[in-house]
Parts: structure tokens; C-alpha cells; sequence
């Protein structure tokens, strides 16, 4: 009773009803468990939709027996429409989110319901952005995109560096990813986002590099140093947008160890099987066939999924830079955001509407604060 009356102070006077999309899965599973401990441990405002809708009410049974399970089918339009009507506040984790996170955000603007999104995929994201310049019932609804670990931590950590600092030129974002935690949408992510070409800004504009290519070393928080190289996430395409004097903005990443990393270019890169979605979705089953029945020995590995973002700028007349980094689970590091950003829209906390990133909309002070109370520590490091 007391959580119940705290959330109706917090949202002048209205508990908002919550929907976790794709909640069968590892990362709306991991959101819905998120969000419930952020409430308050209560379910009773939760609904789980998924169109595997009896594995997703298994998951919900075991975090809350109040917790609503409900059939979806993301690639019904008006169904889903008529669906998010019902509730205040969408957690949208149905991957692939290169295949999804356009779909899902038509959906929230036609039904007029607030809502955070994991995407983490560079090609969605431009179409959302260029969505909120040219529909105007955008305006009507709190949409934030891109809020998970990376892109959503990272931007948040950039947001910070950038508010702290008296001003910033160079953001410099890394992550590493255990291959050991990837749900099959996941792998089609890593696939995508390691062919082609992949957007990077420099020297104050967008260019594109080749992916895979660029490897730089870093050190990461209970990883060591490790190496990564340039893949396709927005971080380049939405930071230098809304911080302001950024010149520089380089987004890295790989898994760990990184013979995982070739074996992934070597095999499906390289031979042309990431060519197209169906490919990639061909791909990606094969490779977690491949693992379920170990016969990759060595692919699979139990390391800490991480990120590092380093900020290079002035403070006090002094060249100075920042380095925000943690480590944890790819489950907590990608879903505490997102529930975190959905209940912060549930008690009045963001403001900005509009179909934005989260450095776009999101307190990060208040952010990063709070979400260090449910999820592992941010460091700072200050290097003059």
C-alpha cells in the first residue's frame, strides 16, 4: 500500500499501467523483473505481451502472479494499436530492432501512448529521427528510442561528461559483449551491425568506415584490455545532435575473447551470409544451433558485458578528459535502462516530447544515480 501511495505522489495522483513487448524473450523478461522491482515490487500495474504468449506468462508467473500476459503480434498494425490503447507506458523489446523499432514506434503514435525502446541498430534510428521531424503527432507522446546499454547508457554517461565538463569535442565509446548471453535477435544484431559500411562522425560530420575495420585497445572494467573495432550502433548519429561543440564521435565494439570475433567474419561475414536480413535471420539460427549443441568449443565464454565513454574537453581552461565505464550481465546493463526511463516517464520526471534518444530527454544525474541503487556501479575517472 505505501509503494502504491509513493507512485501516486509521484505521478500527481495516477499509477500509470505498463506493457513489456516481447516479454518472452531475454531482454523484455529482464525488463519486465526491472520495472516490477522498481515499482515497488508490484505487478499489479504490468502487462507482458508477447506473441509466445504462454512462455511469456511463465516468466511473468515467476517474478508476480499479478502480472497480466497478453497475445501479441507486432506485425499487426491496427491489433497492436488497439492493444497499447489500453496502458500508459510501452517497454518495446522485440528484436531484431532493425526489423521492429519502426514498426512498434508507428504503433505508439497511433495508438498515443508514451514509450522507451532498446533499439540498438544505427538504420531505425535515422528513420525515427527523420519520423519526428516530419509527423507532427510525435509531439504528442514521450518516445525515447535507443535506451539500453549501448546506445542508452553510453548516451546518458555523454550527456553527463557533457554537463560537467565547461565544453567537449570528442566523445570515444567502446563496449565488449559476451557471446555467451545472446538471444537469437541479439545475434542478428551482432551480424548486422559488423557488415557494410557504419556511420562514425568526424572532423564534424558524418562519414562512413568500414565495419570490423579501425581496431583500437582499451582497457575495461573486469575485462582487462581488449580489442574492439567499428560497428554500426547510433551513439555517431544522435549525440553530436544534441550536445553541443562535439567534433569526434567514435563508437567501438566486439566480443570477448576476440577469436569469437573472427570466427563470426571469417565464417559469416566474409562468405556473404549477412548480405540481407533473411540471410543474417539464417545466419544467426545456424550459429545458435551451432552453440546449443557445442560445437564451437571455445565461442561460448562467461565474461562481463561492458562499456567504457570517454570524454575529451576543457574544464577551468584545462584539457581534460572523463571516463565513465561499468560491467555487469547484458540483461541488466540493457533492461534496467529501459525500465528505468519507462517508470521515470510514469512519474512525471521527462518532459521533453517527442520521438527522442535519451541524451535528448533523460536527467542523467538523476539516471545514473538511481539506476547504480538495481544495477552495477559507473565509475568516474578523471585524467588531466
Amino acid at each position: 500500500m505505501q509503494n502504491t501511495l509513493q507512485r501516486l505522489v509521484k505521478s500527481g495522483g495516477k499509477v500509470s499501467k505498463y506493457i513489456v513487448l516481447g516479454g518472452a524473450g531475454d531482454m523484455g523478461s529482464n525488463a519486465m523483473r526491472y520495472l516490477y522491482k522498481l515499482l515497488g515490487n508490484n505487478g499489479k500495474n504490468i502487462t507482458v505481451g508477447d506473441y509466445r504468449v504462454d512462455i511469456a506468462k511463465e516468466k511473468a508467473k515467476k517474478i508476480d502472479s499479478e502480472i497480466d500476459s497478453i497475445k501479441i503480434d507486432a506485425n499487426n498494425h491496427n491489433e497492436l494499436v488497439n492493444i497499447l490503447k489500453s496502458y500508459d507506458v510501452l517497454i518495446n523489446c522485440i528484436g531484431p530492432n532493425f526489423k521492429y523499432a519502426t514498426l512498434i514506434a508507428n504503433a505508439a503514435i497511433d495508438a498515443n501512448i508514451n514509450g522507451v525502446d532498446i533499439c540498438d541498430d544505427s538504420d531505425p534510428t535515422m528513420d525515427l529521427f527523420n519520423l519526428n521531424e516530419k509527423e507532427s503527432r510525435c509531439n504528442d507522446i514521450i518516445y525515447i528510442y535507443g535506451c539500453g546499454w549501448t546506445p542508452g547508457l553510453t548516451n546518458i554517461c555523454s550527456k553527463r561528461a557533457s554537463e560537467i565538463l565547461d565544453s567537449i569535442h570528442t566523445l570515444s565509446i567502446a563496449w565488449t559483449g559476451d557471446p555467451s548471453s545472446e538471444g537469437l535477435a541479439v545475434v542478428e544484431h551482432t551480424l548486422k551491425i559488423m557488415t557494410g559500411d557504419v556511420p562514425s562522425f568526424q572532423n564534424g560530420k558524418i562519414i562512413h568506415v568500414p565495419a570490423t575495420k579501425g581496431i583500437t585497445r582499451y582497457e575495461f572494467p573486469e575485462v582487462g584490455r581488449a580489442r574492439v573495432f567499428d560497428v554500426a550502433h547510433p551513439e555517431p548519429v544522435t549525440l553530436p545532435k544534441y550536445i553541443k561543440g562535439l567534433r569526434e564521435v567514435t563508437l567501438k565494439g566486439g566480443l570477448v575473447p576476440h577469436a569469437n570475433n573472427m570466427w563470426l567474419i571469417n565464417n559469416f561475414i566474409k562468405t556473404g551470409k549477412t548480405s540481407s536480413p533473411e540471410k543474417i535471420h539464417e545466419s544467426a539460427l545456424e550459429i545458435k544451433k551451432l552453440t546449443k549443441n557445442e560445437s564451437l568449443e571455445g565461442f561460448i565464454s562467461s565474461v562481463p558485458s561492458t562499456f567504457r565513454v570517454e570524454a575529451l574537453g576543457e574544464k577551468d581552461g584545462n584539457p581534460i578528459s572523463i571516463i565513465f565505464s561499468a560491467a555487469g550481465g547484458m540483461d541488466e546493463l540493457t533492461s534496467l535502462p529501459a525500465a528505468l526511463a519507462a517508470v521515470m516517464i510514469g512519474e512525471g520526471k521527462i518532459k521533453e516530447r517527442g520521438l527522442l534518444p535519451p541524451e535528448a530527454c533523460i536527467p542523467s544525474e538523476e539516471f545514473i544515480q538511481r539506476f547504480q541503487e538495481f544495477g552495477p556501479k559507473i565509475t568516474i575517472k578523471w585524467i588531466d
